[in-house]
């Protein structure tokens, strides 16, 4: 005759701070896993790991976070588990002290990777004191444990020598469609705030962007960068590491990032500060976030009673400023339509825009915010990439006149 058989209690002083430990771990695998593109980025920044180590890293961390949570929670050798994690976290941790403590940040005249550094830093320090709680935890439930704890959750087990404390089906059952319920009502909202987080870091981008503009004045005696000449068949525009080459002169608003690259990034052209972030590959040379055409031509050009032609394209100056905080330097392209006219239905007036400004701010502009533009664009001349006009671009009076209302 068999005896039911009783587990070894399980101290709730043991078993809730692991629990604690396990939900974090679980919930920071599903995380990664949500948004692996976003995972991989970060791991970029570990310059001193080899990029395969990387790449392998990209999908084995969150593998063990969730492998972790789960042999816990499924009841299977927690003691084992327990121990596993705490040396999990412990690696872990001890790679982003490291990251921390030893990765400097850039003396170049980079603002982008400068900020982006700055950033890392902080969520390493942030991770490491999470996972220092973590730990903390994992520790006072070993110890919990050893001493039986004076409270105890009793787990029966089965009949028979070989079978293990854990869920029955049903609750197995009611586990899982518990957690795939809360992951199908968390998932709409990492998605919004996935998008949200893109558009902040793509704010910051052209914010700094904007600053690097106004580093430029004061190198240049007041004067807008212009790398094109206006009365050339074919422009061309070079870094060290990039050559752009554009049939019109006005399509050159494309290629600011190569002209400055050597001056103010360091060479660097490409990288996620040039680019919306989840938009396009990192390495593309053109970015969407186009510098304003009007700084291509005198302010005459951009009035109707005054526009003559190509005669008028050219550098401006500061001095021909009126609106710093209302005159769009830098518009992110991505976010409007650029196959519809403002006469056309498709064209939204309730579609939002991020741009940076000439005081080296950055925010979001509805439509309805925007001046109209120059109607005709830039005209039908040669060199012209639009015969009409996009707010932001095409500044009614160019650099004398404003974007935003």
């Amino acid at each position: 005759m068999h005896k039911t058989r009783r587990s070894q209690p399980i101290g709730l002083g043991a078993s809730v701070p692991a629990a604690i430990v396990m939900v974090v771990l679980g919930s920071a695998g599903m995380l990664k896993l949500a948004d692996l593109n976003a995972f991989r980025i970060a791991l970029e920044s570990w310059t001193a790991l080899p990029h395969l180590v990387r790449g392998t890293l990209v999908i084995a961390i969150p593998t063990v976070e969730l492998g972790l949570a789960g042999l816990w929670f499924a009841g299977l050798r927690r003691r084992g588990v327990r121990l596993a994690a705490a040396g999990f976290l412990v690696l872990v941790t001890a790679a982003y002290l490291a990251h921390a403590i030893f990765f400097e940040i850039p003396d170049c005249g980079c603002f982008g990777l400068i900020a982006k550094a700055q950033a890392d830093r902080r969520v390493a320090v942030f991770l490491v004191a999470r996972n220092g709680c973590l730990l903390g935890l994992l520790l006072l439930s070993l110890m919990a444990d050893r001493g039986g704890g004076r409270r105890a959750l009793r787990v029966p087990w089965r009949s028979g020598p070989m079978t293990r404390p854990g869920f029955t089906l049903l609750e197995t059952i009611l586990v899982i469609a518990i957690v795939g319920l809360l992951v199908s009502l968390l998932m709409p909202s990492l998605g919004r705030a996935r998008q949200s987080a893109e558009r902040l870091a793509s704010r910051r981008a052209l914010g700094q962007h904007a600053g690097v503009v106004g580093a430029y004045l004061l190198d240049w005696d007041d004067a807008y960068p212009i790398y094109a000449d206006p009365d050339a068949m074919l422009h061309i525009i070079r870094s060290q590491n990039q050559v752009l080459t554009y049939s019109q002169y006005f399509g050159t608003v494309t290629g600011w990032n190569v002209a400055l690259a050597d001056m103010y990034y360091n060479g660097r052209s490409t990288g996620d500060d040039f680019q919306r972030k989840g938009s396009r590959p990192e390495y593309t040379a053109i970015t969407p976030f186009k510098y304003s055409s009007a700084f291509l031509a005198h302010p005459e050009f951009w009035n109707e009673r005054t526009r003559t032609g190509p005669d008028q394209w050219g550098g401006v100056r500061d001095a021909q400023v009126q609106w710093h905080s209302a005159k769009v330097v830098f518009i992110d392209s991505l976010m409007w339509d650029q196959t519809a006219r403002p006469a056309d239905p498709n064209y939204s007036n309730e579609r939002n825009t991020d741009v940076s400004l000439l005081d080296g701010s950055a925010r979001l502009v509805r439509r309805s915010e925007f001046e109209p533009p120059y109607p005709k664009g830039e005209g039908g001349w040669r060199g012209s990439a639009w015969d009409w006009g996009f707010p932001g671009l095409h500044t009614v009076d160019g650099v004398a006149g404003r974007d935003i209302r």
